[in-house]
């Protein structure tokens, strides 16, 4: 693919961003993508380019939208820092003032924080799940409702890969009467006219891309084998989470940490084609399937920043105090290595550019979306492709790394 191929807008000034996406497609690591640029209430970068199916029939056009994963979780957050702004969530209240029936086995004392920094000790679940299982709302509420912590709440911290969405998005319910789905187009998508849904309606389906799986959770040393899941997991996760993790850099995880991811990102086991099922796409897995394109996601984090069509930014300065609030031992003992958790959100550990208050999330795969606060930014990627093998680095992407580098260096 030739970069004349990528469409969209880029000012002048950010030429550079459209020159490092259009080598991403000549160099055969993205199938489809867009990225976008959201500055100070201006969109200065609108971009997309390639397929949106691994057959490469169909062009990615300006209104595809693609499963973003955990990128999710970052726009959950920001719908529960909503509510606590109007004051109908208090992030230090136990989850039980809002969801009665939560406040059992352990649970009494769990509170808003905890789900959303990941420190209730709720990251895995007993009953063996199926894909489909996720499907079922009511199920899976039901599941956690009855669940006792893995450890004492607020002690440890452990990402809730699958959890974090139900849970977060339940208390959303009760506090609304809404869905998560609905609450989004209520509060974020309708308003910012950004092209996103957590439950994609049958009506959109037809311009969903396919996701393209990887060959990095795939070992190339000639062996044959297939280390395990989790052991194959902890670079392309500690990428994600912005982690600099190079092949032969890092010790393996300890068997408790092994045995703890194991059990999270196994119940159920979800390959990247899951994604592409009917029913995955409609149904609302908010940890994990919001579809979006890198517009909405930079329009949602640009409001955040800067406001939209002459309103205000979305959350107060005291609000996002609160929301970006580092608690607890920084050491995720789900994933192996630190991250530092804000409620809901991932700190800026140098994945979302220079500025150490910027704050976001990443999704599996290479998706993500933050909010520059420092230069009134909203920035978003989404793509097709899930990391592709870049040499000795299969944590970090450096399609995202590129990119963001090459946004900076325009500013």
């Amino acid at each position: 693919m030739s970069g004349g191929t990528v469409h969209g807008t880029c000012e002048p000034r950010y030429e550079r961003v459209r020159s490092v996406f259009a080598e991403h497609f000549e160099t055969g690591v993205e199938v489809g993508a867009s990225f976008a640029v959201v500055h100070r209430g201006r969109t200065v970068v609108d971009l997309w380019g390639g397929h949106a199916d691994a057959a490469r029939t169909r062009p990615w056009r300006d209104d595809t939208i693609v499963n973003v994963y955990s990128t999710t979780k970052g726009v959950v957050a920001l719908l529960v820092a909503l509510l606590v702004q109007e004051g109908r969530l208090a992030y230090d209240a136990p989850v039980g003032r809002y969801w009665p029936g939560f406040a059992t086995n352990g649970k009494q004392d769990v509170t808003v924080a905890m789900i959303l920094s990941h420190r209730a000790g709720l990251c895995a679940v007993d009953p063996p799940l199926l894909t489909h299982d996720l499907y079922d709302w009511a199920g899976m509420t039901g599941i956690l409702e009855r669940a006792a912590p893995l450890w004492p709440p607020g002690t440890r911290t452990g990402y809730h890969a699958r959890t974090y969405g139900f849970l977060a998005g339940e208390l959303i319910r009760r506090v609304t009467g809404r869905g998560v789905g609905a609450f989004l187009r209520e509060r974020l998508a309708g308003p910012l006219d950004a092209d996103m849904f957590i439950g994609v309606p049958a009506s959109e389906t037809a311009r969903v891309a396919d996701i393209v799986g990887p060959a990095s959770l795939v070992p190339d040393d000639g062996s044959g084998e297939e280390t395990r899941l989790a052991e194959r997991m902890g670079p392309v996760l500690a990428g994600m989470m912005g982690t600099d993790v190079r092949s032969g850099a890092q010790e393996p995880p300890p068997p408790d940490v092994l045995a703890m991811m194991e059990r999270v990102f196994t119940n159920p086991v979800n390959p990247p084609e899951s994604a592409n099922d009917p029913g995955w796409r409609a149904a609302e897995i908010p940890s994990s399937n919001g579809h979006a394109n890198a517009r909405a996601l930079a329009r949602i984090y640009g409001a955040v920043a800067w406001g939209s069509d002459g309103r205000p930014p979305l959350l107060g300065p005291a609000t996002v105090a609160e929301a970006t609030l580092v608690e607890g031992d920084p050491f995720d003992g789900v994933l192996g290595f630190p991250v530092r958790w804000g409620r809901g959100f991932t700190m800026n550990g140098g994945e979302f550019g220079p500025r150490p208050d910027a704050f976001g999330h990443r999704g599996i795969g290479g998706s993500f979306a933050y909010v520059d606060p420092a230069e009134g930014m909203g920035v978003g990627y989404a793509m097709n492709q899930w990391i592709p093998k870049f040499g000795d680095n299969p944590g970090n992407d450096p399609r995202a790394d590129r990119l963001v580098r090459a946004l900076y260096g325009c500013l």
